[in-house]
């Protein structure tokens, strides 16, 4: 019997978090062949706004810290993503 194989659905990082976008809207990643590999989350006006007043919240702390603390937060962050 053949599998059903299900895409993965690739979230919004908004504020540390990844949530759903507020239109639950997506599109399809291809790869060089045309086939579908992942679902990929479409931002609305309101997701983007959202991203942009929680960016500015963060701006503040995020400057006070020292590279060297904010290096270590980056790399934080791309590890975490890369096992999704």
């Amino acid at each position: 019997m053949n599998r059903l194989e299900v895409l993965k659905t690739y979230k919004i990082f908004i504020g540390g978090k990844f949530p759903r976008t507020e239109s639950g809207r997506y599109y399809k990643a291809l790869n060089a062949e045309g086939i579908p590999v992942a679902n990929i989350c479409l931002s609305s006006r309101k997701d983007i706004r959202n991203a942009v007043q929680i960016a500015r919240k963060a701006q503040g702390p995020w400057q006070e810290r020292s590279a060297a603390k904010r290096l270590l937060m980056v790399a934080a962050v791309q590890k975490a993503t890369a096992r999704l």
